[in-house]
C-alpha cells in the first residue's frame, strides 16, 4: 500500500478568514517555515535543528515532536532506509502524551484531538513500514477517527482536511466494504477534499500535494499527477520525492527515454547531496540500464556503474543484489564497445 505518509504535516499558518488555524507566535512561525522549507529541499539536518529548537521553546505542545518525527521519516523515504525509528516512536509518544494532556482543557479541545490523529497517523505509517500489522490498521483506523471528530465538530479548521481527505480514498481502496458510500464517490470526496487544501492554503498545499501526487498515480491520472509535480518541482526542485513519483509514472505508462531522462535527474540530486543513498543510486541507475535500448553514448553510465559496483547493499537487500548484477552486466557487455 502505497501512503504518501512522507509529509503528514497539517499546519496552515495562512488561513483566510474562511478557515481557522491553530495559534503560535511569530518567532515558532518563522522556524516552522523555514523547517518546512529546509524538508522540503531535502536539508533534513537544518530542518531538524530547527524542529528541536520548536520542541526546545514548546516543551509541552505536541507540534515540536511530530515535526521531527515528520522529518526522520521523510528522510528514511528519500534514502530508503528504516533509521532512528526509536528515535521517531519516542518522538510520537510524547506527542500522544501531550495531545491526550490537551484535551482535558476546553480552550485547547481542537488543537488536542487534530494532534492525536496526525499522531496515530504517522504511528500507523511507521508500523506499514515493518508489515501489516494489526496495531498499524489500529492506529489508522483511531486517526481516521479523530479526524472525523474534529472536523465535525469544528468545520472550518482546515488543518485536519488534508489527512482526513487522504484516509478517506484509501479506506474506499483499500476496505471498501467500510465506505459510507460508493467505491468511487468516497475516493472522489477524498481527491477533492485534497485539492481543496491545495487551492486554499498557502502553505499547506505543499503537504498535502504528495498524497494528491500518489493518489492520482493510483488512479491512473498520469497527466494530471505529472503536471503538479512539474508546477512544484519549480519551487522546490531538490525535491527527490517529485522525481520519483515521475519515475514511477514513466515506469508505468513504459516511457522508457523519460524513465532514463528522470532517473538521471534523480542520480545527479543524490550526488549533490550531502548523504549518499546506495539503494537509491543502484535504483536509478539500473532504470537507465533496462532502458537504455537507442544506443546513446553510455560512457558516463559505465563509469558511474563502476563506481557504484564497490557500494554494499544494506542488510542483505536481495532486490538490492539483484539490481547489482544488472548493472554488473550491462558494463561488460558494452564497456569494449565503448573503447
Amino acid at each position: 500500500m502505497r501512503f504518501v505518509f512522507i509529509l503528514f504535516i497539517n499546519i496552515n499558518l495562512f488561513a483566510t478568514q474562511e478557515y481557522k488555524s491553530i495559534q503560535i507566535s511569530v518567532q515558532i512561525e518563522t522556524l516552522l517555515l523555514n523547517g518546512i522549507e529546509e524538508l522540503l529541499n531535502g536539508n533534513y539536518n537544518e530542518a531538524l535543528n530547527k524542529f528541536k529548537t520548536i520542541e526546545q521553546n514548546l516543551p509541552n505542545e505536541p507540534l515540536g515532536y511530530l515535526l521531527s518525527a515528520i522529518t526522520l521519516q521523510t528522510m528514511n523515504e528519500d534514502y530508503q532506509t528504516s533509521n532512528d525509528s526509536k528515535i521517531i516512536e519516542s518522538n510520537l509518544e510524547k506527542a500522544i502524551a501531550l495531545s491526550e494532556k490537551k484535551l482535558e482543557n476546553i480552550n485547547e479541545e481542537k488543537d488536542g484531538i487534530y494532534y492525536y490523529a496526525l499522531s496515530n497517523a504517522l504511528s500507523c505509517l511507521l508500523k506499514l513500514k515493518k508489515g501489516f500489522s494489526l496495531d498499524a490498521l489500529t492506529d489508522g483506523f483511531s486517526a481516521f477517527r479523530n479526524y472525523s471528530k474534529v472536523i465535525n465538530k469544528y468545520p472550518d479548521f482546515i488543518e485536519a482536511y488534508s489527512g482526513y481527505s487522504a484516509a478517506q480514498y484509501w479506506q474506499a481502496k483499500r476496505f471498501p466494504l467500510l465506505s459510507p458510500f460508493s467505491v468511487e464517490k468516497q475516493k472522489q470526496i477524498g481527491i477533492d477534499g485534497l485539492k481543496k487544501v491545495y487551492q486554499n492554503s498557502k502553505l499547506e498545499k505543499y503537504f498535502a500535494l504528495h498524497y494528491l501526487i500518489w493518489i492520482l498515480i493510483e488512479e491512473k491520472k498520469y497527466n494530471e499527477a505529472l503536471s503538479l509535480i512539474k508546477e512544484n518541482q519549480l519551487i522546490h526542485p531538490k525535491n527527490r520525492l517529485y522525481i520519483r513519483a515521475k519515475m514511477t509514472i514513466y515506469s508505468r505508462t513504459n516511457n522508457s527515454d523519460k524513465l532514463i531522462d528522470a532517473s538521471k535527474e534523480l542520480l545527479e540530486s543524490i550526488l549533490e547531496s550531502k548523504i549518499r543513498n546506495p539503494h537509491s543510486e543502484i535504483s536509478a541507475l539500473d532504470n537507465i540500464v533496462k532502458n537504455d535500448f537507442n544506443k546513446k553514448k553510455r560512457s558516463d553510465i559505465i563509469n558511474y556503474g563502476k563506481n557504484i559496483l564497490q557500494q554494499k547493499c544494506q542488510n542483505n537487500h536481495s532486490a538490492c543484489k539483484s539490481k547489482l548484477q544488472e548493472i554488473q552486466k550491462y558494463i561488460n557487455q558494452h564497456s569494449k564497445k565503448e573503447i
